[in-house]
Formats: structure tokens, C-alpha cells, sequence
């Protein structure tokens, strides 16, 4: 199920949105009560990747971000694999309503930054273009509407969110569907996809380093 105008719901199956609805509160305390040394480690990885160049690469930024993410995430969820911490996530009611009230906001960044992200939405796993054969593209050649198409009439289908046809194609811009694209990019990159393609190049990595760097600011995580 998924929200829909008025607060009603419709007919999609939708295993993010169902994820959401357990509302299942997570214990933001950790992070706070978490050694001193261990907070430093993971806002100094923020800092390193709040630095970015203008105008320079979002790869290593986005990384750097990740990391200290990733740190935060395991800390406050007290879940070490990464699907147990993004499904704790995805649960947990208040980062629901943080990121709602926010993308709400037509000022914030994270508004800005999100909506430029979802329009690049699937986000396709390289490895599985290239084991296919699937020729992919840099988004700044063709088209990305026409190119996400034609992965998917050539066989591609593992893409995050993985609901985007269920939901013919204009999944929630919400923080269940944001954080399985967040992750999607994370593992092209991590995974040794750095190949230029549409799936990891810079404006993809950019639009995914800007939403994440934007939330956890203003949502004020990791403070």
C-alpha cells in the first residue's frame, strides 16, 4: 500500500511502504550516549565529505558520506548487517515524518536535492548490465527516460526502488524509496563499478550525495 492525495491509500503492493507502516521506533539515544571517540570518527567523516570541491567530483564525497552514514545507522539501530539497519530505518516513524516535513518544504535543500534524484529513478545495478550485456549509457548522452526503458525491455530488472514499476513508474518520494536508491548507488560504487555509466556517473552520484548530505543536515542526524 502507498499514501496517496488525502491521506488514503491504494491498491499497490509495496514492500517499502508496508515497511513503513509498522512504525517501529528506534532508539536515537545511542548515537548520543555512543563514546566520544566514535562520534568524532563518523562527524569527521561527514566533514570530509561536506568539503567537496564546487564543481569537483561527488565519487569520493559520496563515499566519505556513506561511511559516516553508515556509522550513525549502525550506532542508533544496533543492527551491524546493512539490510537489518536500512530496514530498521525505513520503520522507524520519525525519520518518515523528518523527511516528508522536509521535501514538504519547497526551501530546504533536501526538497531540491530529492526531487533531482527521483527523476533519475530506477537506479539499475551496473554488474547486472554488464553480465546481460546490456549496452548502458552516460546519462548525458541519451535521454535517461528512454535509456531506463530500454534496460528494461533488454531484460534489466534488478533496480532500487524495486517497487518503480509497481507503482507505474512514480514510486513516493518518500524515505523508504530515497534510502533504496541511496543504497543502489552505494553499491555501484563500492562494488568496483567505476566504468563510466549511466548508473554511476556524475550526475547520478551528485543528485544521491546532494539528497543524503541534505537530510542528514538538515534532519539534523548525526549532530
Amino acid at each position: 500500500m502507498r499514501l496517496v492525495a488525502g491521506g488514503e491509500t491504494d491498491s499497490v503492493t509495496c514492500a517499502i511502504s508496508d515497511l513503513a507502516a509498522t512504525r517501529r521506533p528506534i532508539d536515537f539515544g545511542r548515537y548520543a550516549s555512543l563514546h566520544r571517540d566514535g562520534r568524532e570518527l563518523i562527524r569527521g567523516w561527514l566533514e570530509r565529505a561536506a568539503r567537496r570541491r564546487p564543481g569537483g567530483p561527488d565519487f569520493e564525497s559520496f563515499i566519505y558520506l556513506w561511511i559516516a552514514f553508515n556509522g550513525w545507522a549502525a550506532c542508533v539501530t544496533g543492527k551491524d548487517a546493512d539490510r537489518e539497519w536500512q530496514r530498521a530505518l525505513v520503520a522507524d516513524p520519525d525519520l518518515n515524518n523528518r523527511f516528508v516535513r522536509l521535501v514538504a518544504e519547497s526551501t530546504t535543500r533536501t526538497a531540491e536535492a530529492a526531487r533531482r534524484f527521483s527523476a533519475l529513478w530506477p537506479i539499475f545495478r551496473v554488474a547486472e548490465l554488464r553480465e546481460r550485456q546490456i549496452e548502458y549509457w552516460a546519462s548525458d548522452q541519451r535521454d535517461r527516460a528512454t535509456m531506463m526503458r530500454a534496460y528494461i525491455e533488454a531484460g534489466a530488472y534488478k533496480f532500487e526502488p524495486p517497487c518503480y514499476r509497481a507503482h507505474e513508474e512514480q514510486p513516493p518520494l518518500d524515505w523508504g524509496h530515497t534510502l533504496a536508491a541511496l543504497y543502489r548507488v552505494r553499491c555501484n560504487l563500492f562494488h568496483g563499478e567505476k566504468a563510466r555509466s549511466s548508473e554511476n556517473d556524475q550526475t547520478v552520484v551528485a543528485a544521491a550525495y546532494a539528497t543524503l548530505l541534505a537530510f542528514a543536515e538538515e534532519a539534523e542526524l548525526l549532530d
